[in-house]
């Protein structure tokens, strides 16, 4: 298991860490969506989804070809690391898109 120096694990840290960041994307994501028209809406929501999905896709497949498997510690807190880079990512391209929609 990870540990982040002094016996502490890693995994609740970057746990936290993906929470924090989905919290911040569902900030920047409620502000774009007031500002769509209820088509835009759904296709943002729609795009959104697929990205996610296909992105987190990515990074089980990549845990998988290292000799990972599901459910095992490393496994779980690799993902969440993963995850956590992928919504900050992805927070700040829609943070980017916000602005734009601002101008």
């Amino acid at each position: 298991a990870y540990e982040i120096g002094l016996g502490i694990p890693a995994e609740p840290l970057f746990r936290s860490l993906d929470e924090k960041w989905k919290k911040e994307y569902e900030k920047v994501y409620d502000l774009i969506t007031s500002k769509l028209s209820a088509s835009e809406k759904s296709k943002l929501e729609s795009e959104e989804k697929e990205w996610f999905k296909k992105e987190e896709e990515k990074i089980k497949k990549e845990l998988i070809d290292d000799g990972l498997e599901e459910g095992d510690r490393d496994y779980e807190m690799l993902f969440a690391s993963n995850r956590a880079s992928l919504v900050k990512e992805r927070t700040i391209e829609l943070a980017r898109k916000y602005d734009k929609l601002n101008k």
